[in-house]
């Protein structure tokens, strides 16, 4: 039986259950990612001296971030597909150089958008630099 007759075949309460368990599991993962960024934000806001107000302000700061950069990992793709072109050949390191500069470029304009829109935490320029270069790392490493 495929999977498609299995799920009709199933009772109301079934269907139900199913759907809910699912919601759950999909709620639980994406309130972990938020986590695992919210308290990342912290220690290194922490580290690199960044002011904020208060801790909504971070939680705000971290939404936006996540949401901004949805759109921004559409041009990281287009920089990826671009790379896969025959002229850059097996020229790893000149790819992974590439990436990392571009990758930096997007997280930065990201950051720089959201200080500039939000007045409740205070990023020096010099500071955005090194998020956004530790970011654009962490990217390239966890792909």
């Amino acid at each position: 039986m495929s999977p498609k007759h299995l799920f009709k075949n199933e009772s109301l309460s079934g269907k139900i259950f199913i759907i809910i368990s699912l919601s759950i599991i999909i709620l639980i993962v994406i309130t972990l990612l938020f986590g695992i960024f919210f308290f990342g934000f912290i220690g290194l806001f922490n580290l690199l001296g960044i002011h904020y107000d208060n801790l909504f302000a971070l939680f705000i700061f971290t939404l936006l971030f996540i949401f901004f950069s949805l759109f921004a990992d559409i041009f990281e793709k287009v920089v990826r597909i671009i790379l896969k072109n025959p002229l850059f050949g097996q020229k790893q390191i000149l790819k992974y150089i590439i990436l990392f500069f571009s990758y930096s470029a997007i997280n930065l304009a990201v950051i720089n958008v959201l200080d500039y829109c939000m007045q409740s935490i205070l990023i020096n320029f010099i500071t955005q630099v090194i998020v956004s270069m530790l970011l654009a790392l962490l990217d390239i490493v966890t792909d």
